[in-house]
């Protein structure tokens, strides 16, 4: 149990900061693409946040960050996807070993040296 508990712990501390960073930049690489529209610095709607976007823009411009908001979570997703796959990849190849009946015959072979008295 401490190693599955590690592991999702750990998972969580690195895969958050990665993803926040592919989110990022892509965000400011598809803001970027899309300034002939938004007529807005990439950083200033970033800095803003996703709550300040009616704000900040409106119309055409508008569905042109949503649109790469969109696309930059869906890059944040191929990150998860391939790390569930990895998951399985590896957790197919470990095996289960099963320790129940190891454990019944000993105390079986324990119960049986107590009867010999």
């Amino acid at each position: 149990m401490s190693i599955v508990l590690f592991c999702q712990n750990m998972g969580a501390s690195v895969s958050l900061p990665a993803a926040n960073a592919i989110f990022s930049n892509r965000l400011r690489s598809e803001l970027q693409d899309r300034m002939n529209v938004i007529h807005v610095e990439p950083d200033i709607i970033v800095d803003a946040g996703v709550r300040s976007i009616r704000g900040l823009v409106s119309g055409d411009a508008l569905k042109a960050t949503l649109q790469a908001y969109s696309n930059s979570i869906d890059v944040v997703m191929y990150l998860g996807i391939g790390v569930a796959i990895a998951t399985f990849a590896f957790g197919c190849n470990l095996g289960f070993k099963d320790i129940r009946k190891v454990k019944k015959l000993h105390e079986l072979r324990s119960s049986d040296a107590t009867d010999d008295w």
